[in-house]
């Protein structure tokens, strides 16, 4: 009775109810501290956070709560086409399910990889076990699991 009635308030919430799966392409934008896009990388952080305008113009705030857009601040993928597969919310706002770099028409799934602890992350920084710093690499999408 109790799993029966959470899945019937599941599935009239309206954050359940207002989400849809989308698959869009185009660039990551900076906002600065006033929330206007801003092309200052000194202002290009998660904290005042990122837009994502669309190759047809449509434009989709990215949250900075999302673990996966803090790859968004290094600029070796924010300054690329990409591609992003993830949750619409609320008509503008894009929850990343996953995010590929596109070069010459392929899909690649950047990350971050420590080879000494054999670790992938999808944020920038030190290696949470030897705390070296992790190595970018983005790899063709076909060759990498899903």
């Amino acid at each position: 009775m109790r799993v029966t009635l959470l899945i019937c308030i599941l599935a009239t919430s309206p954050l359940w109810a207002e989400s849809e799966k989308i698959s869009i392409r185009g660039k990551a934008l900076c906002l600065g501290s006033e929330g206007k896009v801003s092309h200052s990388t000194d202002t290009c952080t998660v904290t005042n956070g990122f837009v994502f305008k669309t190759t047809g113009g449509t434009e989709y705030r990215l949250s900075s709560s999302d673990q996966r857009v803090q790859i968004l601040s290094d600029p070796r993928v924010r300054d690329q086409e990409l591609e992003i597969e993830g949750w619409l919310r609320n008509n503008d706002n894009v929850e990343i399910i996953k995010l590929y770099s596109i070069k010459g028409g392929d899909r690649y799934h950047p990350h971050y990889f420590c080879a000494t602890c054999n670790i992938t992350a999808y944020t920038p920084g030190l290696c949470w076990c030897c705390e070296q710093p992790f190595e970018f690499r983005e790899i063709q999408a076909s060759n990498t699991f899903r």
